[in-house]
């Protein structure tokens, strides 16, 4: 008995990426690179395409020798890919698009940083000028987009055919990161650095305290190694999401639904904190907050709640909080003030806003898979000082002077070859 043919949509080939060629109706479409979906069908914008295996033409999986990252023709003997920048040795730096500063892209740990520098870096021109980063938008997986009127999650998967980057800004959690899709595949750049307080040996006996920050580079992220700085992130945590997501690695396109998905998780475990802690606000904040967002239908986006001269305090001065707990996440942790740092005559007073511990217990695992980090007090600082309500929040755009989305947000770009 003949075996049957392979045909797109099986379980040999459901996942795998191939480029289209030898199309008559659509030729236009001949050589764009698709994920074969289950379905019998491919990706495809605006909506899944249905192929002849006969149209199709396999790649590798990963690596294959067709795929091209590059984004500029630099100077001679300099990488083309933002990999390629940041995994250089910390003697080799470049000129910054955004200070004219410069800069060791590796070695940035200041996540804000690393997505500016990256913009910069694939948007100047041959004479050094930068294309301003655009507003960002709403990080909503529920919304629509406004231009193409798509899902975030369907243009980010689906696209396959484009050289994409994705700079999500997530301030409710005091994290930026960067997805960079292409033909299928994706790369996931991003650094960390936290502050916090760590116990300090004074002798005989005393124990203080120190202002630490702790966390790892873009270089280390890339590669998979330890910066070896006296204050890092538990190894073990760093080492396990970096080989999942970071290390240089290109990911599949389930590998990359996975991270966007947990990533989407996580959101959602922090408005659920955000509305836990909100339960210990002051009446009159909880009230004034209450008025303002009832008098602001969802189109008119709110600057800054009252709650924000409170947030802006304890940002700038992380040493005026702490976190307590028993050790264990699922025990549920407190944001209060630090006895000692807080000053008594500071907005509102001292503090204490509880976590349950099933909450947070999920949010700091699904935080540390992410990321390599825990979430410390900063964390929940920026989770109560977004909100649960922070989809209705708005800035100013420096450049445009038009509101843009605030807490959890993104901008989109494309890379030309």
């Amino acid at each position: 008995m003949a075996s049957a043919a392979h045909t797109p949509g099986t379980s040999d080939h459901v996942g795998r990426r191939a480029v289209i060629h030898g199309l008559q109706s659509k030729p236009e479409l001949n050589g764009s690179v698709v994920v074969v979906l289950p379905g019998l069908k491919v990706t495809g914008i605006p909506k899944p395409l249905s192929l002849r295996p006969a149209n199709l033409k396999w790649l590798r999986d990963r690596r294959d020798p067709s795929d091209d990252w590059s984004f500029v023709d630099g100077p001679r003997g300099s990488p083309t890919t933002i990999l390629g920048y940041i995994q250089l040795d910390a003697g080799r730096v470049f000129r910054s698009g955004i200070s004219g500063e410069l800069i060791d892209l590796g070695g940035i740990d200041r996540c804000d940083m690393l997505t500016d520098e990256v913009w910069g870096l694939i948007t100047h021109d041959p004479h050094g000028n930068v294309i301003p980063m655009p507003p960002a938008n709403q990080l909503n997986p529920r919304a629509k987009m406004a231009n193409t009127g798509h899902l975030l999650r369907d243009l980010i998967l689906d696209n396959t055919s484009l050289h994409a980057v994705y700079y999500f800004k997530l301030n409710a959690i005091s994290h930026h990161l960067i997805i960079e899709t292409n033909r299928g595949l994706a790369r996931i750049h991003q650094a960390f650095i936290q502050a916090g307080v760590a116990p300090l040996d004074l002798g005989s006996g005393v124990e203080g305290e120190q202002f630490v920050l702790q966390g790892y580079t873009a270089r280390d992220w890339a590669t998979n190694t330890s910066s070896h700085r006296p204050q890092t992130p538990p190894h073990t945590l760093f080492s396990t999401a970096c080989a999942k997501w970071g290390g240089g690695r290109d990911l599949t396109r389930d590998e990359l639904a996975e991270f966007y998905d947990k990533l989407i998780e996580l959101q959602t475990l922090a408005f659920d904190i955000a509305k836990a802690m909100e339960a210990n606000l002051p009446p009159k904040i909880v009230e004034e907050e209450k008025a303002m967002f009832s008098q602001s239908s969802p189109g008119n986006l709110v600057e800054k709640p009252p709650r924000g001269e409170w947030f802006d305090l304890l940002k700038e001065n992380p040493e005026y909080s702490t976190m307590t707990s028993t050790g264990d996440p699922y025990d549920g942790v407190s944001l209060v003030s630090h006895p000692r740092n807080f000053p008594p005559t500071a907005a509102w007073g001292p503090f204490k806003f509880d976590v349950p511990g099933e909450l947070f217990g999920t949010f700091s695992e699904l935080h540390a898979e992410l990321t390599g980090c825990l979430p410390n007090a900063s964390t929940l600082v920026s989770i109560l000082g977004f909100g649960s309500q922070c989809f209705r929040l708005s800035g100013v755009h420096k450049g445009t002077g038009q509101p843009e989305a605030l807490g959890w947000s993104y901008v989109a770009g494309s890379i030309p070859h």
